[in-house]
């Protein structure tokens, strides 16, 4: 009750609530009561990191009557030791890299190297040991315009890349 006279106070009908710390699923449970109360369309994200997220958060909510999705995070894209997690499959990396330079989802298949292009702006994306040289660059699919191009490092001078009109991102420093 108490959580639920906050979000009265605090939010209004169409408001996103978000619990880093979702525990037992109050919150969530609070939001739901507050819009059949109030006839609000507001939305909850949880966030908990334990096991018991899918046993006692999710359940709870479900209980109460919320339609909810439920997500697991994969692999992190570093080690501990700040290099890449080799583990991680390229499509999966793809889409990370597609989201953080277009703000979009990309839901298509990619293909190395070149993972699309998003408002005249080609995106690519080497192999995680793979160097930017001018023989790479050479190998690369064409384009015209603007290219954002990540890779282990890079071999070519400031004058080749303005000249190429390339942004060159480095990994995995660059993906964070």
């Amino acid at each position: 009750e108490l959580i639920e006279f906050f979000l009265k106070l605090l939010t209004d009908k169409n408001s996103i609530v978000i619990d880093a710390f979702a525990g037992s699923g109050t919150t969530g449970h609070a939001v739901i009561k507050l819009n059949e109360a109030d006839g609000g369309n507001r939305k909850f994200i949880l966030i908990e990191e334990k096991e018991y997220c899918k046993t006692i958060t999710a359940e709870r909510v479900k209980r109460v009557g919320g339609a909810f999705d439920f997500y697991e995070l994969g692999a992190t894209i570093t080690n501990e030791d700040g290099t890449l997690n080799t583990a991680i499959p390229f499509e999966e990396l793809a889409k990370f890299v597609w989201l953080k330079e277009t703000g979009t989802p990309r839901r298509e298949e990619m293909t190395p190297p070149l993972l699309g292009i998003h408002e005249g702006k080609a995106i690519y994306l080497l192999g995680d040991r793979e160097i930017l040289s001018r023989k790479t660059f050479a190998g690369l699919p064409q384009h015209d315009g603007e290219k954002i191009i990540y890779g282990a490092a890079c071999r070519v001078d400031e004058e080749f890349l303005q000249e190429k009109k390339i942004i060159f991102r480095q990994m995995p420093e660059e993906l964070g």
